[in-house]
């Protein structure tokens, strides 16, 4: 007889633990727990049969034993019982004391956690968008006791996020950028990295009292330290000081040195090119030369090219209600200038080309420069393309500011002013028809879930490729006989009922190729498994979501031309 086993100590309940029990268990306070948990990434789990209720949490066991082991434990810890010595000196009275005992704090790193976290540098950079935002967010923020938001935290968020956009300037790596409603969107791309980001405007904030900010404030302790990392790493590599021998945050300089930002950029430029150089040595065969991916990478390096020049040739002079914090680093790195109307000196050396404003023009217009609003920048940069400055003009109604994060070929809707865009660029992308979105969504449905419905995949293509022949015998047979020689008189009528005929052809085999569809789709549910078939469910549903939003949007389009042709009327 083997030993009994106790109740508890084998199976899923044994692989959990509740809150309350994994804080007794590492003799923490709740918020000790709270941030230790928060800075080395470790969240409640969700296990399949709740044993001690649901309205608990639970944590995985594996992940309590590595907060047991972990150096900040034994920090929280010092820290707790120096803030009590603090407190007890306070009471006492013995102010000069308890000052001299607080200058001496414990201090912890949080290094070991970074390496942990992030083993290589480009998983540091995938994690890095949530860091920026919550950065960029707290920069704007003002001081406030009560919230325990202090001056030292926001004027370290303003240097770290100016330093990283500075650097994104200097190596020109700004892709895209969108002024919305809810702040601007900026995304970079960084070591083959897209990084996506978005930054409030520079108003006044209210504070809301509603939300835990010790919480956000552990957040960010964690992602001023990742955002540091990752700054000292890209301005090594690139070849310069970390930190910066110009100060960005100098209060006699409010916005970027031109000259400077585009002597950096040359440096950047030259030991880019110098890499390039090194890595040229190593013959390409020919072979791969034809290939795809070296297609895709030529066209990603002419894209580059384009994107460094879009405004060399420009140069911005910006109006004091522009937002000059955020189009002074896309104006750069696209390869413009600009300046401000403080700057006497470079606009008597440099002629302008736009002048930006966001504001009714007041006097007369000057003939030798262009004036538009804010949005033919980012309208321009998006679209890689200097578009036509007369729909910006200031006091005019502005064109639609069309976000470059969606793919209108996916949505299935492609709007007027993109339309209008393509064909300004000499590019024609047609929107795709009824039968071309049915076809799509199949293909797309296949490649959502392509690793777990192979088989049904195979089976239903051998039986496509044995209809496919049937169809291609019946269409031969079905084609057209032209017996028509020259000079026939009755041409005319012979060429409109031939395309009639053609006509009611392509709506029979339109109709052939739908039943054919759905045969398919069903065939291959009928040998797909549960798990395949849910998958199947949720890429069919997410495909009819679009439908409906690309429908609505193409009704709504609709009524404001039918209001807009009968207010003309």
């Amino acid at each position: 007889m083997g030993k009994k086993i106790q109740k508890g100590k084998k199976g899923e309940k044994s692989q959990y633990l509740t809150r309350s029990k994994a804080i007794r268990k590492l003799q923490l306070s709740l918020k000790d727990f709270r941030r230790l948990c928060i800075l080395k990434g470790v969240y409640p789990r969700e296990p399949k049969k709740k044993f001690e209720g649901t309205n608990k949490t639970y944590y995985h066991v594996k992940d309590i034993k590595i907060l047991m082991h972990d150096k900040l434990l034994n920090k929280f810890r010092e820290l707790k019982a120096h803030a009590k010595k603090y407190k007890k000196l306070m009471n006492r009275k013995e102010n000069k004391l308890a000052e001299d005992h607080l200058k001496k704090a414990p201090k912890y790193s949080l290094s070991h956690i970074i390496k942990e976290r992030y083993p290589t540098f480009i998983d540091a950079l995938r994690d890095l968008d949530d860091a920026l935002c919550l950065i960029s967010l707290f920069a704007n923020l003002p001081q406030h006791h009560t919230l325990e938001i202090t001056k030292k935290e926001t004027e370290a968020c303003t240097n770290l996020i100016k330093e990283f956009m500075f650097y994104c300037t200097v190596t020109q790596c700004f892709k895209k950028a969108f002024y919305s409603i809810k702040g601007i969107y900026y995304q970079v791309e960084i070591m083959g990295q897209n990084i996506t980001w978005i930054a409030p405007y520079q108003f006044n904030q209210r504070l809301p009292f509603d939300i835990d900010y010790k919480v956000m404030s552990t957040f960010l302790e964690f992602y001023l330290a990742l955002v540091r990392f990752v700054n000292h790493k890209l301005y090594i590599d690139l070849g310069f000081k970390h930190p910066l021998e110009h100060n960005l945050n100098d209060e006699n300089k409010i916005y970027l040195d031109v000259a400077l930002v585009q002597s950096l950029q040359k440096q950047a430029r030259k030991k880019f090119e110098q890499g390039q150089a090194g890595q040229d040595k190593f013959q390409i065969s020919e072979e791969f030369k034809d290939t795809p991916e070296m297609k895709k990478l030529t066209k990603k390096e002419e894209h580059q090219k384009r994107q460094r020049n879009l405004f060399q040739k420009c140069v911005f002079l910006l109006n004091r209600e522009a937002p000059i914090y955020s189009l002074q680093y896309l104006i750069l790195s696209f390869g413009g200038a600009f300046a401000t109307e403080e700057d006497e000196d470079f606009l008597q050396n440099n002629k302008v080309t736009h002048h930006v404003m966001d504001r009714p023009l007041q006097g007369k217009l000057q003939t030798n420069k262009e004036y538009v609003q804010p949005q033919w920048i980012v309208d321009s940069l998006n679209n890689l393309h200097l578009l036509p400055t007369q729909p910006y003009k200031p006091g005019q109604t502005l064109p639609p500011h069309l976000s470059p994060f969606v793919d209108d070929l996916k949505e299935g809707y492609i709007p007027t002013r993109q339309k209008e865009i393509n064909a300004l660029k000499g590019e024609v992308v047609e929107e795709p028809n009824e039968e071309e979105e049915s076809m799509s969504e199949v293909d797309n449905k296949n490649e959502e879930s392509e690793e777990d419905i192979q088989p049904a995949k195979q089976v239903a293509k051998s039986q496509k490729d044995n209809k496919a022949t049937k169809n291609d015998k019946v269409e031969e047979l079905k084609k057209p006989v032209n017996l028509k020689q020259k000079g026939d008189a009755d041409s005319s009528s012979d060429e409109d009922s031939e395309e009639e005929d053609l006509k009611q052809k392509k709506q029979k085999n339109q109709k052939i190729k739908k039943e054919l569809q759905k045969e398919q789709e069903e065939l291959g549910k009928i040998l797909m498994t549960k798990k395949q078939r849910r998958l199947y469910d949720q890429a069919d549903k997410s495909i009819q979501k679009k439908k409906e939003v690309a429908n609505k949007l193409k009704e709504k389009k609709k009524r404001i031309e039918q209001s807009k042709q009968k207010g003309g009327k």
